[in-house]
């Protein structure tokens, strides 16, 4: 399989994987020919790129996420479901806890896995920002949290804590929440108060580990001091808060809201890379760096100095660096953009779009 961006999806060309829309029925199963009127409806509906099964991908292996799409969009379901308890303690409580059981399951997948592959294009392809987002925190998360080889007890709070980091919102008003636009300063500090909100709500009741609330509570910590609730810094802030902010800010950046367009995958990283150190915990942003990539095997991509290429297989040093296959006129040629001295100046402008 290799990704196309949905303005790169012709008719004729074949699905290589099942699409789901956001209620998490089949939109289209695997192997669909795609029509003119397909490709039309996915485009209306918001989709940005799909997995296609071709002769130009049968060299490639492509890797799949060690999350898939059903796991994904069930986690996002219960979520939705756990969220729409409002005010209800004991209701609320159940719910949670039946996120901590598939965080649980989630958690013992990955643990059995020899290696773990985290394509951060495919989480990407389609989602909704309000329960997504939190699905796929949790989902980059984890992801950290195995490369730093984590306890299995550890791994689950990083899991559970990033699922609900957001959970304080209940609290504050949806008309608030959702404005198309800049909040007012005043505006803002209420917003703030989410972290603290949210972790009264998983403090009281829930027979959760203190670490999940107390992660909650400090996920918007900056490593330098600068972040809020309590002007935290280093490692005056928990771990688990210092992975969840990162993978927060990711997947904030790269989503679409009401009054922006999300960036772009490779924007998002620049972000993160410059701000280690000030912002992020610079050993996470090295691991996020070197162990989750942005482009899946496949994917086409644009360099700097005009060529196109396909990735091959990514470097486990550097994630913005892949091997990749050049395609030319004069004939294809593979590239270690990590190693290579003629590519050493050269970098992936974005997607082929």
């Amino acid at each position: 399989m290799r990704y196309l961006t949905i303005n790169l999806v012709q008719e004729g060309m074949r699905i290589g994987k099942d699409v789901y829309n956001e209620k998490g029925a089949v939109l289209l199963n695997k192997y669909t020919v795609l029509t003119k009127s397909i490709i039309d409806k996915l485009k209306y509906l918001g989709y940005k790129g799909l997995l296609i099964d071709d002769e130009q991908s049968e060299d490639l292996e492509y890797q799949e996420n060690y999350v898939s799409n059903e796991v994904r969009i069930s986690l996002a379901k219960k979520l939705n479901s756990a969220l729409t308890m409002g005010s209800n303690e004991k209701a609320l409580s159940k719910e949670i806890e039946n996120l901590q059981t598939v965080i649980a399951n989630l958690v013992d997948d990955i643990l059995s896995k020899k290696e773990l592959n985290l394509n951060l294009l495919e989480l990407k392809m389609f989602d909704s920002y309000t329960y997504f987002h939190s699905v796929n925190v949790a989902i980059i998360s984890l992801a950290i949290a195995y490369h730093l080889k984590l306890s299995r007890s550890d791994m689950l709070i990083a899991g559970t804590a990033a699922l609900l980091h957001d959970i304080g919102k209940l609290l504050i008003g949806t008309d608030l929440i959702n404005k198309p636009g800049s909040f007012t300063d005043d505006e803002y500090e209420i917003i703030k108060t989410h972290c603290r909100k949210g972790y009264e709500i998983l403090s009281s009741g829930n027979n959760l580990s203190v670490k999940i609330a107390e992660a909650v509570l400090s996920h918007h910590e900056h490593y330098d001091g600068t972040g809020y609730p309590n002007g935290l810094k280093g490692e005056e802030i928990s771990l688990f808060s210092r992975i969840i902010c990162i993978a927060d800010v990711y997947d904030a950046l790269t989503s679409n809201r009401p009054y922006r367009r999300g960036c772009s995958v490779l924007e998002a990283i620049e972000y993160i890379m410059a701000y280690s150190g000030t912002l992020f915990d610079p050993g996470l942003v090295k691991i996020f760096t070197s162990r989750v990539y942005p482009y899946p095997v496949g994917a086409s991509v644009e360099l700097s100095n005009g060529e196109t290429a396909v990735v091959v297989s990514n470097n486990k040093e550097y994630c913005l660096r892949p091997k990749v296959k050049i395609i030319s006129k004069e004939g294809n040629r593979i590239i270690d953009m990590l190693i290579d001295r003629d590519y050493r100046s050269v970098v992936i402008n974005g997607l082929v779009q």
